[in-house]
């Protein structure tokens, strides 16, 4: 069932999961892009501060989502090495692909 509050509310299998204003949007891509470029060492992180190239960028996962989508060319960026990385991990090169 489906409810309508300030939030909203969804029920399912006897449990109520809030889903607040910032998950309207749906799924950011910048997240994404913060999410793997962490885990596979392209974007720093040290606390609560994040780092691309030696450089701090931003304090605070959130901001550094508002700075990647305010910066497209630096989010391409690190897509692109994200893509380079997960196929040479895979053992392919970029000639193989195409």
């Amino acid at each position: 069932t489906l409810k309508e509050y300030d939030d909203v509310i969804l029920s399912r299998f006897n449990y109520d999961l809030k889903i607040g204003p910032w998950l309207r949007e749906g799924i950011s891509q910048e997240g994404c892009v913060i999410d793997m470029g962490v885990q596979y060492d392209i974007i720093g992180k040290s606390g609560s501060f994040f780092s691309y190239q030696g450089n701090k960028i931003a304090q605070g996962r959130e901001k550094l989502r508002m700075y990647l989508k305010e910066n497209p060319e630096i989010k391409e960026e690190i897509a692109d090495e994200l893509l380079k990385t997960l196929i040479e991990d895979n053992g392919y090169t970029l000639t193989n692909i195409k």
